[in-house]
């Protein structure tokens, strides 16, 4: 082979390399665009991922949630009023509290009674609505979001203390990009919040009393006479474990001790209390004596002696 002929064949070889070279590159570079591609969208997946289980789902369950104890609270408040002429039948939420909070939360009913403020101002507060819209939402933001239909019985509502409601449900859910390149499944996730009762009225109150009392959390912690009186006229509540919780006052359980009871004293200046019951709320509505006269009090202020200890009074008891 002459010189001519290698130099030639050196030179095709060496732009052979080139062109390779350069094709690779373009590939290499054209897949390493695609895995940014892909490693954004997976980052920005799993992003919404954990927006879901700690914002989006939590305040769709809130909303819901809280709309279900409004409603409950306008219902007993209706049916209350509705019996006219100054007599007052009280109807609470009876049955089990579960059951009926889980057929009000998905179908916004309480037994055969659509439950008013779940559908109020053209609005569906149900959770069965707040996950569709959910779904829609995120999907005129990029993503496909289905979801397994919520089990009832996965529906959960309890206090963990006196003065919050804890409601939790289960949820399976399919999270993918539009293009359906990344997908993200979650599985059996539970979704729980937290609700503050002194965000609601007094359902004992509403009902037996006919008034209509937002629940406060008492700021006394020295009982002097003058604090009592103004535990009494502010309609404070207090924790008592001999007291029904929030939860029992919705459903009328006036006897029902409770790790998280709460009460509060009526004022003798509005009740005239001629059978000396107690003036504890709850035990005033079940007809408890109250054996004990209150030093510094209206003669028709009574209290059982187990409170007149707890509130730190003196008086005497017959």
């Amino acid at each position: 082979m002459n010189k001519k002929a290698i130099v030639f064949t050196f030179i095709a070889i060496i732009m052979v390399i080139l062109l390779t070279a350069t094709f690779l590159l373009n590939i290499s570079n054209r897949a390493q665009r695609d895995i940014q591609k892909t490693t954004i969208k997976i980052e920005a997946l799993s992003s919404l991922v954990n927006s879901l289980n700690n914002e989006l789902l939590q305040e769709s369950l809130r909303s819901s949630s809280n709309q279900v104890f409004l409603a409950f609270l306008n219902h007993m408040d209706n049916k209350t009023k509705s019996k006219g002429n100054g007599h007052y039948k009280g109807h609470f939420i009876k049955g089990d509290i579960n059951k009926n909070f889980q057929n009000a939360i998905m179908d916004g009913y309480y037994k055969n009674d659509e439950l008013d403020y779940m559908f109020m101002d053209d609005l569906n507060y149900t959770l069965t609505n707040a996950t569709r819209q959910l779904a829609i939402f995120l999907q005129d933001n990029g993503a496909n979001f289905t979801f397994n239909p919520i089990n009832k019985d996965d529906i959960r509502v309890f206090q963990p203390d006196p003065w919050h409601i804890n409601v939790s449900f289960i949820i399976t859910y399919d999270l993918n990009d539009s293009k359906n390149e990344v997908n993200w499944v979650v599985k059996n996730k539970p979704i729980s919040i937290l609700l503050n009762v002194q965000d609601y009225r007094d359902p004992l109150s509403l009902v037996s009393e006919n008034q209509s009392i937002t629940i406060n959390r008492t700021d006394v912690t020295i009982w002097s006479l003058e604090e009592f009186k103004r535990h009494i006229t502010g309609h404070f509540f207090i924790e008592h474990t001999d007291a029904p919780s929030f939860l029992d006052r919705l459903q009328g359980k006036k006897d029902a001790a409770s790790v998280n009871g709460i009460e509060s004293i009526l004022d003798p200046n509005f009740f005239a209390n001629s059978g000396k019951r107690s003036n504890v709320d709850y035990e005033y509505s079940d007809k408890v004596h109250g054996k004990c006269s209150v030093d510094g009090m209206l003669a028709n202020f009574r209290l059982t002696e187990d409170h007149l200890n707890f509130y730190q009074r003196t008086g005497i008891c017959s």
